[in-house]
């Protein structure tokens, strides 16, 4: 009789425990919340002119990209894995055809082999406006209002944002390009195609954690709904076997609803530091756009940069300029190196239009003169589109002010 209750009193603690684990597990699964993201989408660029072209007379070529990633996020505890893949199966011209990717290894490959890599690799905590996040991530997601930093970035990165305070800080090691560039409009992300423009990995990887370039920045936003905004910030490079750098900007922007008619003024100033040599250069931009009866765009700007020349002091920018699609070069092919906008000393003013159709259609014309010179015409147009899924279509035409250098774009995109 003892033996059975004894057996009786242990079984009923397992009994007890396991319940009790089942339980805890059920509310795990309960609260584990998993999504998946990515897109995949292919994109035609065809060069002509005789500024806009390679060694050999390459006329132009047709990229692919898929992206595809998964969210683990229990009680606001995240895991992130994806991976990111691209390559240009036709090109056209001298040496092209089907399957030759012309352009790899040649003047920094436009997609670079193996071609694929491993874009996410996270975990951290997002929940209540606070993120704090360690990995491989997008941080364009993570830090929306960043002037200059945006893509897949290797790092990390905490944010907190509030309806009227926020805050950020970051270090970056490691950059993933795929021509992604961001938005002038903080609430679109990227400008429109750039995302399938070349593709070219981490540099570094398990058994070679290559730091080359690490970039430490913060800022803080303050904002009053969609009225008002200013938001300071301090970037401070790091770099191997180069000059170190301090930066120091903000950014202000004032709008206001007239009825038919929206306004905002927004603008730009970065003071750039050379800590080796001491130079010292001043970046700034007034910008102004209208927009009539929420459908038609118009408005102006002028853009400076200083002594010191930006395109390798940034990972992206928040110009209107579609210019790094002239040039498929540099930077492993994504033209992030040929923004001629932000070379040193380059005074540009420029003035644009367009046409807008809700979430649906938006069609952007700039013209851009000085120093740096560019006419575009980019229209993207939505598909189908929802809060989780996108499948937008869209082209274009860049040119270097009508001079000897011209691309024709088309595209299509699936996001989600």
């Amino acid at each position: 009789m003892k033996n059975i209750a004894r057996h009786r009193k242990s079984f009923g603690k397992t009994f007890a425990a396991g319940s009790v684990a089942l339980a805890l597990l059920a509310n795990t699964a309960s609260a584990l919340e998993i999504t998946p993201f990515g897109k995949v989408g292919v994109i035609g660029s065809f060069n002509f002119g005789n500024g806009n072209t390679l060694d050999d007379p390459v006329l132009g070529y047709l990229g692919v990209t898929a992206h595809l990633g998964v969210d683990f996020n229990i009680s606001g505890f995240r895991l992130g894995v994806g991976a990111m893949a691209g390559f240009a199966p036709l090109t056209l011209g001298a040496g092209g055809g089907y399957g030759s990717n012309f352009f790899v290894n040649h003047f920094g490959s436009l997609y670079k082999s193996p071609y694929v890599d491993a874009s996410e690799l996270y975990f951290g905590y997002s929940d209540h406006g606070i993120s704090l996040i360690a990995g491989r991530y997008n941080a364009s997601k993570l830090l929306p209002t960043a002037e200059w930093i945006g893509g897949h970035n290797q790092g990390l990165a905490f944010s907190f944002q509030s309806d009227y305070f926020g805050i950020w800080a970051t270090w970056v090691n490691d950059y993933l390009r795929n021509g992604y560039n961001a938005n002038a409009d903080l609430g679109l992300d990227g400008r429109y195609g750039m995302d399938l423009a070349g593709f070219s990995g981490y540099s570094s990887s398990w058994d070679n954690f290559n730091i080359r370039n690490n970039l430490f920045a913060g800022g803080v936003d303050v904002k009053f709904a969609e009225y008002f905004s200013f938001s300071p910030y301090a970037q401070y490079w790091v770099r191997s076997h180069l000059d170190n750098y301090l930066q120091v900007g903000a950014r202000l922007s004032v709008a206001f609803n007239a009825g038919p008619v929206k306004s905002k003024t927004t603008l730009r100033g970065l003071w750039t530091n050379n800590l080796n040599s001491g130079g010292n250069g001043v970046m700034w931009q007034a910008d102004e756009e209208l927009l009539f009866v929420d459908m038609i765009k118009l408005g102006g700007g002028y853009f400076s940069v200083g002594g010191i020349g930006l395109n390798e002091l940034t990972i992206v920018d928040r110009t209107r300029f579609y210019g790094q699609y002239l040039f498929p070069q540099g930077y492993n092919g994504t033209g992030l190196i040929n923004r001629g906008y932000l070379d040193a000393k380059v005074q540009t003013w420029y003035v644009f239009t367009g046409f807008k159709l809700g979430e649906m259609l938006d069609f952007d014309v700039l013209y851009a003169d000085g120093d740096y010179k560019e006419f575009s015409a980019i229209l993207n147009y939505n598909i189908l589109s929802s809060e989780n899924f996108a499948w937008s279509v869209g082209g274009g035409y860049v040119t270097n002010g009508f001079g000897n250098a011209h691309t024709g774009l088309a595209y299509t995109k699936l996001k989600f």
